[in-house]
């Protein structure tokens, strides 16, 4: 995106003649030193054919009522945490199979997956909580206001940070996710990530072990001791030599 004089203008539900008029009239009435434009120069704008000078930049931004990075085409604060809400929504929609081996569908999960530890590392939800992902309600992730309360300490990082400050650089979907996933990343507390870890292993059971398949029961906790455990009638137990059950608290 080389700059956001389309997005804008029609924003503002102008055709190229009508908003060459009106931006004609507001330069006029402000008494700036800037040439007049028709539609042709609007249309070799927006179609990157070329470029308002740095005084007509200034002047758009002001009429636009926009920082000028941001017109220049860089990315607001709010149009990443928009996309970081939008992602994780897919994430956290019940109708959503993270199983499906898409690129798309694996984007969704990545991000799922860092806002969780996010969440559990700024504890904006308790390490032990009885619930396995996603870790947000679903009001908390149709709130913007809650990604703006928590999530602004994005910003801090230089993976995110060339997205709101370098216009002339034009990032891809792609670059775009990998920056607010390394963002996340970057905040994680290794310590209270490995009490969830634990916690969810110790909850983690075997429903199968070929093709292996797995569930979380948050009742029943076993000993964390590196064997794979089965649940049967709220009883965990793993399985011994000769295929025998052992069931917590009997000896081997």
């Amino acid at each position: 995106m080389l700059n956001r004089i389309r997005q804008l203008r029609k924003q503002k539900n102008l055709s190229q003649k009508e908003f060459a008029k009106d931006f004609n009239e507001y330069i006029s009435k402000n008494k700036m030193d800037i040439t007049p434009i028709n539609f042709s120069v609007v249309s070799k704008w927006e179609t990157k054919k070329s470029a308002p000078t740095k005084a007509t930049y200034k002047a758009l931004a002001k009429y636009f009522n926009v920082n000028e990075i941001y017109l220049r085409g860089a990315y607001s604060k709010d149009e990443l945490l928009l996309r970081l809400q939008k992602y994780y929504s897919k994430y956290a929609d019940d109708n959503f199979d993270i199983t499906i081996d898409t690129l798309r569908n694996l984007v969704y999960f990545d991000i799922g997956e860092v806002v969780d530890e996010f969440v559990i590392s700024k504890r904006l939800k308790p390490w032990n909580i009885k619930k396995e992902a996603p870790l947000l309600t679903k009001e908390e992730v149709a709130d913007f206001n809650y990604w703006k309360k928590n999530f602004n300490v994005l910003f801090d990082h230089a993976a995110t940070n060339w997205l709101i400050t370098k216009p002339t650089l034009e990032a891809t979907e792609k670059d775009i996710i990998g920056a607010l996933v390394d963002a996340l990343s970057g905040e994680g507390d290794n310590v209270v990530l490995t009490k969830r870890i634990n916690f969810l292993n110790k909850h983690l059971y075997y429903k199968s072990r070929y093709p292996i398949k797995t569930f979380y029961d948050f009742n029943h906790p076993h000993p964390l001791d590196g064997k794979e455990y089965y649940l049967e009638d709220g009883k965990p137990y793993f399985i011994g030599d000769n295929n025998q059950r052992h069931y917590i608290g009997e000896t081997e």
